[in-house]
C-alpha cells in the first residue's frame, strides 16, 4: 500500500497526463485496495477507513459541539443548560411566534364563516398562554 505522499504525487502526475507506468500502477493498486474512494453528488461523504470519533456534517446551518473525554453527568448537565437556554429563548421571542400564528389564523378564517368567540384574550394574555405552551412543549420534547 502506497503512503499518502507517494499516492498524491502519482495522482497529480496522472491528472497532468504525465504519469509513468510506475505511477499508474501505484494508483491502480490504491484503487484495488480501497485506498482511494470516489464519491459524487451534493454533500456526498466517503469513508476509506475507520470512522471512530469522526464528525461528519453535511447540510447548511449546522452547529456542532464535540465533547471529548466528558463523563455522563457533565454531559447531562451541559444538555440541561442548553435545553434551558433554548426554552428561555423561545419564551423570550414569543411575540414573533404570536404574529406568525395570527397570520395562520387569518388565512384559516378567510375561507370559513367564523364569528369572534365570546372567549377573547387580549394580546398580553395570548403571549402568556403561548409562553406556557412553548415551555411545556420544550419540557416534553415536542420542540
Amino acid at each position: 500500500m502506497a503512503d499518502s505522499n507517494t499516492l498524491k504525487a502519482a495522482l497529480l502526475q496522472l491528472v497532468a497526463g504525465n504519469a509513468t507506468d510506475s505511477e499508474r500502477e501505484i494508483v491502480k493498486r490504491a484503487l484495488q485496495n480501497d485506498q482511494i474512494t470516489l464519491v459524487t453528488g451534493d454533500r456526498a461523504v466517503a469513508l476509506g477507513g475507520n470512522a471512530t470519533d469522526a464528525v461528519i456534517v453535511t447540510g447548511n446551518g449546522n452547529i456542532v459541539q464535540v465533547f471529548q473525554d466528558v463523563d455522563d453527568n457533565t454531559l447531562r448537565s451541559i444538555i440541561h443548560q442548553l435545553h434551558a437556554t433554548l426554552t428561555a429563548h423561545l419564551v423570550k421571542n414569543v411575540s414573533s411566534w404570536l404574529n406568525s400564528l395570527r397570520v395562520v389564523q387569518k388565512d384559516a378564517t378567510k375561507n370559513a364563516n367564523y364569528e369572534r368567540s365570546s372567549l377573547y384574550l387580549d394580546e398580553k394574555e395570548q403571549e402568556h398562554h403561548l409562553q406556557i405552551t412553548l415551555k411545556n412543549a420544550m419540557e416534553r420534547g415536542v420542540i
